[in-house]
């Protein structure tokens, strides 16, 4: 890359096209920085994003509970006839339905290290299998009771979804970010020294004796390896 012309800039003598070059570099360190910064807060939108999705399915999810809840406290009021023989079982089939969105958004929540609405929403997920298998078996009371349940975990969990968001999720990629950005300073402290020390090497080329000559180009590729050492680390 560009500091790799830097270092055989130097090592060609050519002290004036290195130098530009290495201001040239530090600009694009500086462009690095600002670009860094960006895309801190692209990924801060992007984790926000993805809260608020979730968020809207947990929401759908609870409604569809208390609507399948309602059925079960129907049925359970109004008694079993011919004519509602298959409700248990549609209801059964209906929070194995919700148990396994339930399964799937707590696992979202989980990649976005949302750990307690997870949590909540898994238990909420145990809780609507449960209600599943009693309607399934025609247990309309324990139906009732494990649906009614689901339904207030879920409530719970739409609480401390919206506390997450609030909060901002996304702690550990602020710090990856932070060590990102604290490496290319580095990068850039290391790169302002080379710079200063080219130019020390080109007020000096004009005042060196002859009997210097071999002095002046042992330091002249030693910049250029530690120049070329700089490049390789910042490809890494």
């Amino acid at each position: 890359g560009l500091m790799r012309e830097v270092a055989k800039s130097i090592e060609g003598n050519q002290i004036g096209q290195a130098t530009r070059l290495q201001k040239d570099t530090l600009r694009g360190l500086d462009e690095m920085l600002d670009l860094l910064a960006n895309r801190r807060d692209q990924v801060l939108d992007r984790v926000l994003r993805s809260m608020q999705g979730a968020s809207k399915e947990l929401e759908s999810i609870s409604q569809e509970q208390a609507d399948a809840r309602s059925d079960i406290d129907n049925l359970a009021a109004k008694g079993s006839t011919p004519e509602r023989a298959d409700r248990p079982q549609r209801f059964g089939q209906r929070q194995q339905d919700l148990a396994q969105r339930a399964k799937t958004l707590a696992q979202q929540l989980k990649s976005l290290r949302a750990t307690m609405p997870a949590e909540t929403i898994e238990r909420a997920a145990g809780q609507l299998e449960t209600a599943a298998k009693a309607g399934g078996r025609q247990e309309i009371a324990r139906a009732q009771d494990a649906a009614r349940g689901a339904q207030q975990t879920l409530a719970q969990a739409q609480k401390e979804l919206a506390g997450e968001i609030a909060a901002g999720e996304g702690d550990l990629r602020n710090a990856q970010q932070a060590n990102l950005r604290q490496a290319i300073v580095t990068l850039k402290t290391r790169q302002e020294a080379l710079l200063e020390n080219t130019r020390q090497m080109l007020a000096d080329a004009g005042q060196r004796a002859s009997a210097q000559k071999n002095q002046s180009d042992a330091t002249r590729y030693g910049l250029a390896r530690r120049q070329r050492e700089l490049g390789s680390d910042t490809e890494r």
